[in-house]
């Protein structure tokens, strides 16, 4: 049996699932630079979604673009919002305003 998820790893686990879209071991490289750099430990990124928006900027430049996408695109599908036009801030934002009233 397994056991349920806290909100706040589910969403933390749903933005490590947008990261391995660029490999298996991409959201752990991620992870390493913004705990050396930006001092984020791990779901501290769901508290701080503009730190983590900026850190993505300054680690990927233009490319930090397609990284959001599939980051939001994940979030969309796991928690069954529509993706619109959500940036990455506003859609961590809009899920954690929503805490409580999801379903893994």
């Amino acid at each position: 049996m397994t056991q349920p998820v806290d909100f706040e790893t589910f969403l933390f686990e749903c933005i490590g699932k947008g990261l391995d879209h660029f490999g298996s071991s991409f959201k752990y490289v991620v992870y390493h630079e913004l705990e050396n750099t930006d001092h984020i430990e791990g779901k501290e990124i769901i508290r701080k979604p503009l730190t983590f928006s900026d850190a993505l900027d300054r680690m990927f430049g233009a490319g930090s673009v397609s990284i959001k996408k599939a980051i939001v695109r994940e979030l969309a599908t796991d928690f069954g919002l529509t993706m619109s036009q959500e940036d990455l801030v506003s859609m961590i934002n809009k899920i954690r305003e929503k805490d409580g009233s999801w379903k893994k």
